[in-house]
This record gives structure tokens, sequence and C-alpha cells, in this order.
């Protein structure tokens, strides 16, 4: 793994640990905050419609679960070894250690198609729904 897919593996570990942390503390809000705001930048929870904030803290127990399988990060190998045609897709205004997971795992997937959705943060699919829809099914007929 080259060591910007270690930096923000380790990154989003920490991050997930402390909702964890939270969560288990029984702040499940105080949580999702850090990691929201970590993975779509300061100041993105407090900014959310009260809708999109309850769906986050639906799926946070999910988090928690992952939390707990203890995922090791992936390694090149495992992505060069990967056999079929795979597409990864980023909104192109998503901060953070995302972009960078996405350019990494790219580059070493063999058979990978990138497409990044101008406009569009980490939540692509509901900010950009065509232009996401377009890019799967481009890719699933081509």
């Amino acid at each position: 793994m080259s060591r910007s897919g270690r930096c923000a593996y380790r990154r989003l570990t920490r991050i997930c640990r402390r909702v964890f942390g939270k969560g288990l503390g029984g702040d499940l809000e105080s949580g999702l905050k850090v990691f929201v705001d970590g993975v779509n930048g300061p100041g993105t929870w407090e900014k959310l419609p009260l809708e999109l904030r309850q769906m986050r803290e639906d799926n946070a127990y999910t988090l928690i679960a992952q939390i707990n399988e203890g995922r090791q990060p992936y390694h090149r190998s495992e992505a060069e070894a990967l056999s079929v045609p795979t597409l990864f897709v980023i909104g192109g205004d998503t901060p953070g250690m995302l972009p960078i997971i996405s350019e990494v795992l790219s580059a070493h997937v063999p058979n990978a198609k990138k497409v990044v959705i101008p406009g569009a943060g980490h939540s692509m699919f509901r900010q950009k729904p065509k232009a996401f829809c377009n890019a799967v099914l481009s890719f699933l007929v081509p």
C-alpha cells in the first residue's frame, strides 16, 4: 500500500473509532458530526437538513459494526489481483482522503474505470443522480 493510502486509511480508522466511542457513550450525534465533517469537510454536519442527519443516524450502527470487523488496509497486490471490470465513481468536490483512495485504487485495479462527477461531493448519487446513473449505465452497457 502506498504511503498516502496508509495515511488515508489510518485517518479514516481514527475517525471511525471516535464515532464508535461516542456512540457507546450515548452521544451518537457528536460522533456522527466528527465522522461527517472528517469525510466531507468542517461544518458539513451543521448544514445537513434534519432528514439527512436522521438517515446517517439510522445507518451509524452499520459503521460501528464495520469497526468491530477488524478490517486491515488493502494491499496493492489485492487491488492488482482483481479480475473483473471495476468502476470507481467519485464526486469532483469530495474533500479529504476519499479522492486519494479512489485515485490509488483505480490506478492499481486492472480494467478499472474512474469517473469524476463535477459539482458533486461524496453523495454524488443524490446530488447529481442523472450524471451518476449515466456513469454507471455507460460502464454496464458500453
